[in-house]
């Protein structure tokens, strides 16, 4: 796809808010312990 790391980065940064959907990714839930502050708790 021609992404380099600082792409890969940002595009997992997403993950830092909101929640996964079931029927989307087969997880159900968060991806952090608080959904609605942007932090990089994602990444611990």
């Amino acid at each position: 796809m021609g992404l380099d790391d600082i792409d890969i980065v940002t595009l997992s940064c997403g993950h830092t808010l909101g929640a996964a959907h079931k029927e989307r990714s087969g997880f159900e839930g968060p991806w952090t312990s608080n959904p609605l502050i942007f932090d990089n708790s994602y990444f611990m």
